[in-house]
């Protein structure tokens, strides 16, 4: 969705001239203009209890290549339409970054005395974002031909496909074709199997319901306290690994900086500076340490940064070196920028690199100016 963005003066600025503008709204900073006006969030209409949509499947008059995926219209409550099309390996580097608690690809396993063996079995592709970023839920479920439901509860949105058919003629397509290379690899390659079982009717039987139970036992967190009481006998199967994964695709790294990505402003004390305070800007990446090689693999990719453990059992992709945040990544974002509501925290960066870039975290004012991006910037954002 090409989101417009309200700067300085009330101006309306098209999104894909977005770096641009945040470059020389800050470059004005010499020239009288001091107050610098954050991206403001997309302008689109959110119940703030609950929404539930399900886009119908119709075939759009765009002809497009099979990786870009179909076009997604939005009415602008400014007045005007906007479009936007993900891209295939968007999806799938974001599915990538999508943490477990997140969602992705699961099987439910509940207790139902109207079945003949007390078991509910169920499959479901599923991702789970914050509501300020229900358009982009809303793409994806585009993307995926208008499956599934989108549902929003409180501050969170769903994104759910259930049927069983529609995971094995859509999902699974998208997936074998444009596969993971993080380890979620293997909660795929496992949830697959179970898919593949369920349509043949094996858990139908016990037989079949074991064999799902011990496949259920190595996906995503493994199985609750209680089934396994249930499955005492049942030994898990081998969970498949993915070994030494290279990026794809440029629009991989797009869609896994949105779901993981974090462009950060740091400005702490330091007695080396007039001022006392030093200000670096941040561009970060951080995975599960068993994904540590696929963190190796975007500084490969990227040719820049480091790689370092840090927290409990977490492995962290890190750019702070200047030249290397001007020069590498704004330049490859603004090409292939974030979207969701990631993009709006790229847009802040880009304003406090270019005043960097001016010098003007030299000077009071423009520290001080550097500080109020900063202020709404990531988990702070309000507006």
């Amino acid at each position: 969705m090409d989101y417009i963005f309200i700067l300085s003066h009330l101006t309306l600025f098209s999104l894909s001239h977005t770096a641009t503008v945040a470059f020389n709204a800050a470059k004005n900073n010499n020239n009288n203009n001091k107050e610098i006006v954050r991206a403001s969030r997309p302008m689109s209409y959110i119940s703030p209890r609950y929404y539930s949509s399900s886009v119908s499947r119709t075939q759009n008059n765009n002809v497009l290549p099979s990786s870009v995926g179909k076009f997604l219209t939005i009415s602008d409550p400014c007045g005007g339409l906007v479009e936007e099309s993900l891209h295939a390996w968007f999806i799938t580097g974001f599915t990538d970054a999508v943490a477990k608690g997140g969602g992705c690809f699961k099987i439910s396993l509940v207790k139902d005395p109207r079945n003949r063996l007390g078991w509910n079995i169920q499959a479901f592709f599923s991702i789970n974002l914050h509501l300020k970023d229900l358009d982009l839920l809303k793409q994806i479920q585009v993307y995926f031909g208008g499956i599934g439901a989108v549902t929003c509860l409180k501050d969170k949105c769903y994104y759910v496909v259930s049927s069983l058919s529609q995971i094995s003629n859509t999902i699974i397509p998208h997936f074998d074709k444009y596969p993971l290379i993080s380890q979620k690899q293997g909660d795929y390659l496992l949830f697959k199997d179970v898919v593949s079982r369920m349509l043949n009717k094996e858990h139908l039987t016990q037989e079949g319901l074991e064999q799902i139970v011990a496949i259920k036992a190595s996906l995503n967190l493994g199985l609750p306290e209680k089934i396994k009481q249930a499955f005492s006998s049942v030994i898990p199967v081998q969970r498949p690994t993915t070994f030494k994964p290279v990026i794809p695709h440029a629009k991989w790294m797009q869609g896994f900086t949105t779901g993981e990505g974090c462009f950060y402003v740091n400005i702490f004390k330091s007695s080396h500076h007039k001022l006392g305070f030093q200000v670096r800007v941040e561009f970060e990446l951080a995975q599960h340490i068993r994904d540590s090689l696929l963190i190796e693999s975007v500084k490969d990719y990227l040719c820049c940064g480091i790689v370092s453990s840090y927290s409990k059992g977490m492995v962290k992709f890190k750019c702070i070196r200047f030249t290397d945040i001007s020069s590498i990544i704004i330049p490859f974002f603004k090409e292939h920028y974030p979207l969701g509501n990631k993009r709006l925290d790229f847009v802040d960066f880009c304003i406090v690199v270019k005043l960097m870039e001016d010098k003007a975290h030299l000077s009071e004012e423009g520290l001080e100016q550097i500080r109020s991006v900063k202020a709404g910037m990531n988990t702070k954002r309000v507006d």
